[in-house]
């Protein structure tokens, strides 16, 4: 089977290019040995936090679930609401629910669901699988209170690919599988084999930068190891599931070969192209249309795929 594929327009909005030309490069020098996590996690929260707040009409309030902390985001009181499972990006290392608050609050107003962002643990001081157990712990304990097919899971960058890995957790273990996965520019080869790898145009991560990534967080586990690198498990039995990714960035093959695995499993998967797009520009850019039209996607593909509660 072929995955459904859409290549948008060529070209970047004004914002998309001025973010392009400066934002900052994430290298392996960028993960000494002497760096303070905790401090540089406050800084880049802060800093997230002040460049894309959440819009109005979103309420957010700190819980858990699972026993896993976490922030959940609504946009309403209707008892009806889907819910999602929100898994933030970061390469694994930084970010929080405050941090993608921005991200967090436009899915909830896009499709009505009620939204958990998880405050995973993070990488070096928990490696690989602590990441992992939170979020099958989170998804059990919303299993509690949803039925399957009122849940979304979601999430960007790393938390894409911890998304996936969840799937392919929770079809082992024999729990309900979510409705569907919306997966933005998921990592999901942690050996960082993709072609695109060797792309130099991604104005935001380099190679090296990955790589020093992907040892911080697998610890002493391999980096193939499919609950880490969801591209080496099985493939079958998957829900829905969307993938968007951008076309300057590195981690675009790990999104389409993704794509092309649940295709040739026989799954159902839309694979969203961008062309000249950078890695999450509908985070680091909230306010540039062609993040409008990824939250566009987001709705439409819920409201498709039948996520019970979804806004119609």
């Amino acid at each position: 089977m072929t995955p459904t594929a859409t290549r948008r327009p060529a070209g970047q909005s004004d914002a998309i290019a001025s973010f392009v030309a400066n934002c900052p490069q994430v290298t392996d020098a960028s993960f000494p040995d002497t760096l303070d996590y905790p401090g540089w996690r406050a800084d880049f929260e802060r800093a997230m936090t002040a460049r894309a707040p959440a819009p109005p009409g979103t309420s957010m309030t700190s819980g858990d679930l699972g026993g896993v902390p976490g922030m959940w985001f609504e946009c309403g009181d209707d008892d009806a609401a889907p819910a999602m499972l929100y898994l933030h990006g970061g390469g694994y290392l930084v970010s929080s629910p405050l941090a993608h608050q921005s991200v967090v609050a436009k899915a909830c107003l896009a499709t009505g669901a009620r939204a958990f962002a998880l405050d995973y643990r993070l990488a070096p001081e928990h490696p690989f699988p602590a990441q992992f157990d939170d979020a099958l712990a989170a998804y059990a304990a919303l299993l509690q209170h949803y039925e399957a097919d009122r849940i979304i899971v979601m999430g960007d960058s790393a938390g894409a690919g911890l998304a996936l890995s969840l799937a392919m957790a929770v079809r082992d273990r024999g729990l309900a599988a979510p409705a569907c996965l919306i997966l933005a520019s998921p990592w999901t080869d942690l050996t960082n084999g993709g072609a695109a790898m060797d792309d130099d145009r991604d104005p935001q991560l380099t190679r090296a930068g990955l790589d020093r990534m992907a040892a911080l967080v697998a610890g002493g586990a391999p980096a193939d190891h499919p609950a880490l690198s969801p591209h080496f498990a099985s493939f079958a039995n998957l829900p829905p599931m969307m993938i968007h990714v951008g076309g300057l960035e590195r981690l675009r093959s790990d999104g389409a070969r993704a794509a092309a695995l649940v295709a040739d499993a026989g799954g159902l998967v839309e694979f969203h192209l961008y062309p000249c797009m950078p890695h999450l520009w509908h985070w680091y850019v909230p306010d540039a249309p062609e993040t409008a039209e990824y939250f566009t996607d987001v709705a439409r593909f819920a409201r498709r795929h039948g996520v019970a509660g979804v806004r119609a």
